[in-house]
């Protein structure tokens, strides 16, 4: 009685004889897609001591919603457009005198640039936060957005539609 040596059976043969089976592969043309696939990788940073009104002027500048705030290399949290309306804008703040570190979005959510983008989503679904940095041993190598998730997800089920692996 007991697993039979090489043929993968569980039990005698001819009494009550199940097969192990194990969990079906994917298809070889679906390739995982990594974070570092979908990733914006020149990060634009801010230190934590700099004004608001300094973070907004970067961020128009360079016409994009947030910043990376960092501190001795690493990163320490995200100063976005939506914490400079909520938390300056709107309650009346002057910009020029309320820093940075005063607002952000602290601990960072970060993630390796070989996280998959399933597991990225589940950390930003985790987290209730729409920018993940991304980190390779504390250093920041770029950042993934809910916008560079979705259109990571788009592109593998167009390639997986294009070579008849799902069904549309």
């Amino acid at each position: 009685m007991g697993l039979r040596r090489g043929d993968g059976r569980l039990g005698e043969p001819g009494r009550g004889v199940s097969f192990q089976t194990a969990p079906p592969l994917p298809p070889a043309a679906i390739r995982v897609v990594f974070v570092r696939d979908v990733m914006t990788r020149q990060v634009i940073v801010i230190a934590p001591d700099r004004t608001i009104a300094d973070a907004a002027k970067r961020m128009a500048a360079k016409k994009i919603g947030g910043l990376v705030v960092v501190e001795y290399g690493r990163p320490i949290g995200l100063m976005t457009d939506r914490e400079i309306l909520w938390n300056v804008t709107a309650k009346g703040q002057n910009p020029a005198k309320v820093h940075v570190r005063d607002v952000m979005t602290a601990p960072v959510a970060t993630v390796s640039p070989l996280t998959t983008l399933r597991a990225a989503a589940r950390v930003m679904l985790e987290k209730k936060t729409r920018w993940l940095v991304v980190t390779r041993l504390d250093n920041v190598e770029g950042i993934i957005t809910a916008s560079d998730l979705t259109q990571g997800f788009l592109e593998a089920f167009a390639r997986a539609s294009k070579r008849g692996i799902v069904t549309k």
